[in-house]
């Protein structure tokens, strides 16, 4: 043991990890300690940061972003992608992804770039990936960026998160990862570069180095992490996941074709280990006939409204009419239904407010999005009918000073929206 049965000295603003019990390299230490020697020959025990491997779990927990993995609350209620949509394009990343397990000799590129415009529906086909990997033990790590997160549209903790998934998917890989964060439990403040070569490269050395199957690291949104330096970082970093020797891992990045990454992924760098996929090259008219047709359905079934609601609506010619407009985008059928479902207003009337609805003038032959662009003006400046409703309701209540019963209310309403009853004479 160092300074074994040593006398008479001192040490001044030293900072010591003390651990006991047996340490490995490739196994966790059992517990550490930080310690400064203070310049009055004072010994204070500052913090206790790793003092047992829960304690290291419980870095890793802190530093992660949870939120942008699959298993998350935000994830749970994320939209999906319709049973027997997208197939193709679905079929195409599965193949690529399982390909090593099929023929462990079969060459491969290891990194596979899925690009497409906004309201695609990148992010729904990409979630179900990362459920058939999970399902098929091909799954080592998922991280779903999202600037509508807090903490979501930035590099910092994308490491930490895909090394917390690690040590569940990788499980051999666990020891080494507790073991680096006890040496060292400031690791999550250091760069995302030394936090890589600790946190995975140095406990996979630690594996057998077999020719297996390589698992998959699923990386979405990538154009939503904000900071372009941050980006640059994060292709190096991917760059070295898919290129470690012996191979380990295979990596599918979504994103939108911003001219940086863009510009990366026809680089010497990347030209030779990947290649792209562009979510355009892909019909998605009858996805998007079913995605509208499943919602209507469910609209004439559950709609306040539902018994004036005639079984035919929409017609096949209104259908066609939306399609036509979707261009093969999600978007615009997912934001017709979000405004056509509401269960205050006839869903007939507002669709067909949508349908009047003309182009926007400013070069809207030029915009693959102009129908969309007037679908947003329309719910950003409503027509709304009971704008003087509403005002004569709020100049009562601010006259009255108690509730009033229902047959008060009634008068004014005339058919209006209903209010909830805990609403009824509150001052504003």
């Amino acid at each position: 043991m160092a300074f074994s049965q040593a006398q008479n000295f001192a040490l001044n603003n030293a900072t010591f990890v003390e651990a006991q019990g047996n340490y490995n390299s490739n196994t966790s230490m059992s517990w550490a300690r930080t310690l400064v020697k203070n310049t009055n020959n004072t010994t204070t025990n500052i913090t206790t940061l790793a003092s047992h491997p829960a304690d290291c779990l419980e870095l890793l927990h802190k530093a992660r972003a949870i939120e942008a993995t699959h298993t998350s609350k935000t994830a749970a209620y994320a939209p999906k992608c319709k049973p027997g949509t997208r197939i193709h394009v679905i079929t195409d990343i599965m193949n690529w992804a399982t390909a090593g397990r099929k023929d462990s000799e079969r060459t491969s590129t290891s990194v596979l770039w899925f690009q497409g415009p906004a309201g695609g529906g990148k992010t729904c086909i990409m979630r179900e990936v990362v459920d058939q990997c999970q399902k098929g033990g091909l799954l080592a790590a998922a991280y779903f960026f999202s600037t509508r997160g807090v903490g979501l549209d930035n590099e910092d903790p994308f490491i930490a998160t895909i090394v917390h998934q690690m040590t569940t998917s990788i499980p051999k890989l666990k020891p080494g990862i507790m073991a680096a964060i006890a040496s060292n439990p400031t690791i999550f403040s250091e760069s995302l570069d030394c936090q890589l070569e600790k946190l995975v490269v140095e406990p996979l050395l630690g594996l057998p180095s077999g020719r297996g199957f390589r698992m998959v690291i699923a990386v979405d949104g990538f154009d939503e992490c904000r900071n372009p330096k941050g980006r640059r970082n994060l292709l190096n970093i991917i760059r070295a996941l898919a290129t470690l020797d012996p191979p380990r891992f295979r990596v599918v990045i979504a994103s939108r074709p911003e001219l940086d990454i863009r510009t990366a992924f026809s680089s010497q760098e990347f030209v030779s280990i990947a290649h792209s996929l562009r979510l355009q090259d892909y019909d998605g008219t009858n996805d998007v006939r079913v995605y509208l047709c499943d919602e209507f359905c469910r609209i004439r079934e559950t709609h306040p409204a539902k018994s004036s609601i005639p079984e035919s609506w929409p017609t096949e010619e209104i259908l066609n009419i939306l399609i036509e407009k979707s261009s093969g985008c999600y978007i615009y059928p997912f934001t017709v239904i979000k405004y056509v479902d509401n269960p205050r207003r006839s869903p007939i009337i507002l669709l067909n407010v949508v349908l009047d609805l003309q182009k926007p003038t400013f070069d809207s032959t030029e915009s693959p999005f102009a129908e969309l662009d007037a679908l947003y003006s329309l719910i950003l400046h409503p027509q709304d009918n009971d704008l003087d409703l509403i005002k004569r309701i709020l100049h009562c209540t601010m006259a009255i000073q108690e509730a009033k019963s229902t047959n008060f209310w009634q008068p004014l309403g005339k058919g209006g929206p209903v209010f909830k009853k805990e609403t009824w004479g509150r001052k504003i």
